[in-house]
């Protein structure tokens, strides 16, 4: 604003009114972007995922590995012995 020239409380008012409505628009706007954004990332979630399973499908099935007999470690203080 400029203070050389004074402006009537109508102005003001027209002006808080014009600023708010700018601020609705880009709000309702960021929410679309957001929502397609959104949407867009599930969209590619569920697609990689479907390709992830039917990759999985096609390899082999994993046989278990046996479990391996644990060595017992003998402290230094003992083996000097």
């Amino acid at each position: 604003m400029n203070d050389s020239h004074p402006q009537s409380a109508a102005t003001r008012k027209a002006n808080r009114h014009f600023r708010k409505e700018a601020a609705e628009k880009d709000g309702v706007a960021a929410l679309a972007e957001y929502r397609a954004d959104q949407a867009a990332v599930l969209e590619k979630t569920a697609r990689l995922r479907e390709q992830r399973l039917a990759r999985d499908a096609t390899l082999p099935k994993a046989t278990p590995k046996a479990a391996k007999a644990k060595r017992k470690t003998v402290s230094r203080a003992l083996s000097s012995r």
